[in-house]
């Protein structure tokens, strides 16, 4: 492992003020480096592309103004709107949530918010920096339908699956995924109705059963979730199903870790390593070591010298994180999703966890629906599908259709 991505070192003057802008908290070492990496950037909007891409504009805006720089006065602008509209919608969407969990709780109902407004307040300790794309919240299975209920009188309508699918159908999606999502029919806020943390039931299912922490917002308003042990745990393993392809992601958890002392994340990553997690904290550490100088456990260190494993996954971060260092998303990238996808082998062990992860990327067909002739090679489907793609670089599901420009 190199000390340091080679994309990042050989990457533009933007991606490292980018970076700069994700430390926290804010502090005279942090202003320097922004101050260090302004001086030699050459396009503010690239550096702008790069602060969308990954959902950090909030960050970005923060790190630029604390750090007294004078940007021309069209990118001034446009960050100031955005990052106002960043923040407002994250107030909102706080404030929807509150609305919710009492609704839920009013019924006898236990429910956790997972991410959004409690990794605010818990990692920036304020509202207003982070993107916030829904609300999430968890429930135990049985209280699932009766939320579901809920959730409907409160004006949301399930739109994944869709609302209108078969009950067996149903069935098979409460079987096989960790939530289903509903959209609100006059705001269009979204929320995602959790019964467990992973789709595969067998990765951690241990995480989540130590109670909870209450997050307190402000005017009395707050709600309960995960525990402090269990909670920077699943942002890790959540970021590595993802390949950590958002900066946000690592923002957040290297948020968590500059409010903690080093004998604190040494615990963390202790407890990790007995619950089977290590693969995804160590390479998280890591990455937060090198992009925002977090401390990093010797322990760690040591296993990501030691494990291919842990290397092979934090390569692939480096690539889904940095791409061509040009805000390049996941999909757009070459073998991108697949690179995203093999990685989840690497994330735990057990032969049920391995099956699992097959027979859901066997059968999967949420993104793209297996149709036409493809759908007589049964679980074949997917994987002739995805060479054919590579091979003729067709995007369509129908092998006789003519093939277009690959994805």
């Amino acid at each position: 492992m190199t000390a340091t991505s080679d994309i990042w070192l050989s990457g533009s003057a933007e991606l490292r003020l980018l970076t700069a802008c994700l430390i926290w908290p804010d502090s005279a070492v942090r202003r320097a480096r922004i101050a260090e990496a302004a001086a030699a950037t050459q396009s503010w909007d690239r550096l702008v592309r790069l602060a969308e891409r990954h959902r950090v504009l909030g960050l970005v805006r923060h790190g630029v103004t604390s750090a007294g720089l004078t940007l021309p006065p069209e990118t001034a602008r446009y960050l100031a709107m955005r990052a106002q509209s960043v923040g407002l919608d994250e107030l909102r969407m706080a404030g929807e949530a509150v609305r919710l969990v009492r609704l839920v709780e009013s019924a006898g109902i236990k429910v956790r918010v997972l991410k959004g407004a409690a990794v605010a307040m818990l990692a920036f300790g304020r509202l207003g920096l982070r993107f916030n794309h829904d609300i999430d919240i968890l429930v135990a299975p049985a209280d699932v339908a009766r939320t579901a209920e809920i959730l409907g009188a409160a004006g949301y309508r399930r739109t994944e699956p869709a609302a209108d699918v078969p009950e067996a159908q149903l069935r098979r999606w409460l079987r096989d995924r960790k939530d289903m999502a509903y959209r609100h029919e006059t705001s269009g806020t979204l929320v995602e109705l959790h019964w467990r943390l992973f789709d595969n039931p067998h990765l951690l299912p241990q995480l989540g059963k130590t109670g909870a922490q209450h997050v307190d917002l402000s005017a009395g308003q707050s709600f309960d979730t995960l525990s402090d042990e269990d909670l920077p745990i699943y942002l890790c393993m959540h970021g590595a199903q993802h390949a950590w392809a958002r900066l946000k992601w690592l923002a957040d958890f290297g948020a968590w870790l500059s409010a903690r002392p080093p004998a604190a994340i040494d615990a963390f990553y202790a407890r990790s390593r007995s619950m089977g997690a290590h693969r995804a904290t160590a390479p998280a550490l890591s990455l937060c070591h090198e992009l925002f100088d977090t401390y990093l456990p010797p322990e760690a260190a040591n296993a990501m010298q030691s494990s291919s494993r842990m290397r092979w996954l934090y390569n692939v971060a480096e690539r889904c994180l940095f791409g061509d260092g040009e805000g390049t998303e996941l999909e757009d990238e070459k073998f991108g999703t697949t690179r995203k996808n093999i990685s989840h082998y690497f994330l735990a062990t057990g032969l049920r966890y391995r099956l699992t992860e097959a027979r859901f990327d066997l059968t999967d067909d949420r993104d793209r629906p297996i149709t036409g002739a493809w759908r007589a090679l049964g679980p074949f489907a997917r994987p002739v599908m995805w060479l054919w793609r590579r091979i003729f670089g067709g995007g369509s599901n129908d092998p006789r259709a003519k093939p277009t420009a690959a994805n």
